[in-house]
């Protein structure tokens, strides 16, 4: 098991005028430990490859995580966006299992 500090993305629908919605990204810094660190290369017949990351992160969570962890999308690990592709929620912590690599919406995509 290892320590993580990375970012957690989240895409928030927000109301900007009376029925138009718009997705906004937010990052939030985490901290917790990271779990099973396994790469895997899928090999299918597309011409570009798909890494995926199977692994665990748990972070200690507070109360933006707590009432948004349904809008996570990415978590930051290595320098790199992961796709999360499931939330467990156990207060005070989250478990996230991460997936593929994360190619949405960020804040600012030349930070990591």
């Amino acid at each position: 098991m290892a320590k993580y500090h990375g970012k957690i993305g989240y895409i928030i629908p927000t109301e900007e005028r009376s029925g138009v919605w718009k997705d906004i990204p937010v990052e939030k810094e985490a901290y917790g430990d990271f779990l099973e660190d396994r790469s895997n290369i899928q090999t299918t017949d597309k011409i570009s490859k798909n890494i995926s990351l199977s692994g665990r992160l748990v972070v200690m969570i507070d109360k933006f995580a707590m009432t948004n962890f349904q809008h996570i999308r990415y978590a930051t690990f290595m320098d790199t966006a992961w796709s999360v592709t499931s939330v467990r929620p156990a207060y005070p912590k989250l478990h996230l299992t991460l997936g593929e690599m994360y190619n949405g919406k960020r804040p600012d995509a030349t930070k990591v």
